[in-house]
């Protein structure tokens, strides 16, 4: 292969790696996990408390890298991953910039942990604000949010990958096989 050829494939990856890092900017696909803590403040004094106990729901808000206001913002998907073990099925919601995750029963407590994957393709998420919230929606305890590890590509970006090294590694082998038929 000439330098021209090996100049090529070097530009292909660049260009690749690129779009490839565009592509992750634009959309966003985190991990959270949200602890219910045993200890929280008392308001107004600088003593500890235990937590008050079971807890609904899990609310909170996005942003500010979150791209995008109003309605046509409303792309944010919320799964939950992991959730207490009798707390039935999860409900999990978003509108605009607030998120809620709701559970049939006052289940979560002091301890408990929930996992839930965030993912958008309005930009960086971050989480600004979450709390523990009762039946009424009203807070409890604050949540101690903490970001795990998220898998960077889907399996198609994968195979998009995969088909990309393939074809460039064909091109590579005929260009060879024409130099040589030349020469």
């Amino acid at each position: 292969m000439n330098h021209k050829g090996k100049l090529f494939i070097l530009g292909l990856a660049i260009a690749a790696s690129a779009f490839g890092a565009a592509a992750a900017i634009a959309a966003d696909n985190k991990v959270f996990r949200f602890t219910y803590p045993v200890i929280i403040p008392a308001r107004g004094s600088g003593d500890e408390v235990a937590g008050p106990g079971g807890a609904r729901g899990l609310k909170g808000s996005v942003g500010p890298g979150f791209i995008g206001i109003g309605p046509e913002a409303n792309d944010l998907v919320i799964q939950v991953l992991d959730d207490p073990v009798l707390c039935g099925v999860p409900a999990p919601a978003a509108d605009g910039f607030n998120f809620a995750i709701t559970w049939p029963s006052d289940c979560v407590n002091p301890t408990n942990f929930v996992i839930a994957r965030f993912i958008t393709s309005k930009g960086p998420i971050t989480i600004t604000r979450a709390y523990w919230a009762n039946s009424v929606g009203d807070s409890i305890a604050p949540a101690i949010v903490e970001q795990l590890p998220a898998p960077a590509a889907g399996p198609w970006a994968l195979a998009a990958l995969m088909a990309g090294l393939v074809g460039a590694g064909v091109w590579m082998v005929r260009r060879r096989r024409a130099g040589a038929a030349i020469g």
